[in-house]
């Protein structure tokens, strides 16, 4: 949703495709059900920020959110 407010066709083509190859990899692997109902919250604060036209906090969220999803896939950066 964030990549369409863009209004950018090729960067929100990107990042659903992105997306789906994300899914395909990552659904059976999740087991921590409660990590994947926090994202969910957090993407719905990240879209509520935004549409309150707080900008800024959306990304400072957004920021915290790849973070967070980061740590928690083990990755090191």
């Amino acid at each position: 949703m964030i990549a369409d407010f863009s209004g950018n066709i090729f960067f929100t083509q990107a990042v659903q495709q992105q997306n789906r190859l994300r899914k395909l990899l990552e659904f059976g692997t999740y087991v921590d059900r409660r990590r994947v109902r926090e994202w969910c919250r957090e993407h719905l604060s990240i879209i509520e920020a935004i549409a309150a036209g707080d900008r800024e906090g959306a990304a400072t969220q957004l920021r915290e959110h790849l973070q967070h999803a980061l740590t928690h896939t083990g990755v090191k950066t």
